[in-house]
């Protein structure tokens, strides 16, 4: 029980160290006891983890490159330093607000999302988020479950009910000074195993976090985003693929590849000119993140070919994905003035086996399969 109430405390629980007080005196007396005999060593040992765990957080997003490494060490470093459940970051792009990770402590590894749009989003309170958007300031909530004078109808939320949330943190992450700052994301934390997790005094520390990650991240995801079709580009796409490659096979996991080509695109952008060709390729990225999952990365390989990397995708569930991304391309409808006009793809699969194990391999076969798609007639899926 000593041990508990040490835990909540350190993770800034007060209403649940309460309660414990409460609910068992007569364990936790002595250690009262012990604690005003020791407050002003408890509290520097206190303010020490805090500052160890603040240098820690910071060294490690300023020393990270990769952008899918830096957004897992911030989520992570957050969570550790509040004492969270879960945490979600989000990311500003072209104007919207996107889920790009997500970490839970039952899970080993943060997941890095191919940007989920916040107002369709599941995993958070929108409730709440909404409200930070609007105050441009941190929310604390001790009892989301519960009503209370902040944000009337909270407990109502169908997510808050249907999860049982208990504490919320959510903190905006900015950039610029005063007037001339702007909301670059948010970072947003839940504990559901205990009222009264955060304190506002921990929105001071993760705002330092988050302002050390702002910049980093701004840059972060120039750098990995393809500026046209908002998808990840051809770096982002070698270095992801890379890393799935060494996780898939140190778990055993399945990992499936696809390209995907364009059908006569080149003879589209001479007919209707480079701005409908634009749009086209604009058009054809966001039906095929529309289609794939969260956890898929989703990238513009180069000129009008595109790539999907598929964790734990079998190559037999890999060409279901593939044909499910070939017919809404078909079915993609794009308007031009008072015309409608269409395209179709062309694909190649491979997937991780005991001959396709490097890289290299993966999309030298991914390729040759799209090639013989290309050249069976178009508009189909083909397996290496």
């Amino acid at each position: 029980m000593k041990r508990a109430r040490y835990n909540y405390e350190r993770w800034g629980a007060v209403a649940k160290v309460r309660q414990l007080e409460e609910f068992y005196p007569h364990v936790l007396t002595s250690a009262n006891a012990e604690r005003a005999m020791t407050g002003s060593l408890a509290t520097m040992s206190s303010s020490t983890i805090d500052i160890t765990t603040l240098k820690r957080a910071l060294l490690a997003i300023a020393e990270e490159n990769v952008h899918s490494r830096m957004l897992a060490k911030i989520i992570s470093s957050a969570i550790e330093f509040a004492g969270a459940q879960k945490g979600v970051l989000m990311l500003r792009k072209d104007g919207e607000f996107y889920i790009e990770a997500e970490h839970s402590v039952d899970n080993d590894e943060p997941e890095i999302l191919q940007s989920t749009a916040v107002d369709h989003a599941h995993t958070i309170s929108r409730m709440a988020v909404n409200y930070v958007k609007r105050s441009r300031k941190g929310l604390v909530i001790d009892n989301a479950s519960e009503a209370q004078d902040l944000l009337p109808g909270l407990h109502r939320e169908a997510y808050i009910a249907k999860n049982k949330v208990l504490s919320i943190l959510c903190i905006p992450i900015t950039v610029g000074i005063g007037e001339d700052s702007q909301i670059v994301g948010f970072l947003y934390l839940e504990n559901n195993r205990a009222s009264g997790t955060f304190t506002s005094e921990r929105i001071e520390t993760l705002e330092i976090i988050c302002l050390a990650a702002a910049g980093r991240l701004e840059l972060s995801v120039k750098a990995a985003t393809d500026g046209l079709t908002g998808l990840f580009n051809h770096d982002y796409f070698q270095s992801m693929l890379a890393q799935e490659l060494v996780q898939s096979q140190r778990a055993g996991r399945n990992l499936s590849l696809l390209l995907i080509d364009i059908d006569h695109f080149k003879k589209f952008n001479d007919q209707w000119g480079h701005q409908i060709g634009d749009l086209v390729l604009k058009k054809v990225a966001a039906a095929i993140r529309d289609t794939c999952r969260k956890s898929d990365v989703v990238a513009r390989y180069g000129g009008e070919e595109m790539a999907v990397i598929l964790p734990e995708t079998s190559p037999e569930m890999g060409a279901m994905v593939a044909e499910r991304i070939r017919k809404a391309i078909e079915d993609l409808q794009i308007s031009h003035g008072d015309q409608t006009l269409s395209v179709t793809i062309s694909l190649g699969l491979s997937s991780l086996s005991e001959m396709y194990r490097q890289k290299e391999v993966l999309i030298a076969k991914a390729d040759e399969a799209l090639y013989k798609s290309k050249h069976a007639g178009r508009n189909r899926v083909t397996v290496a």
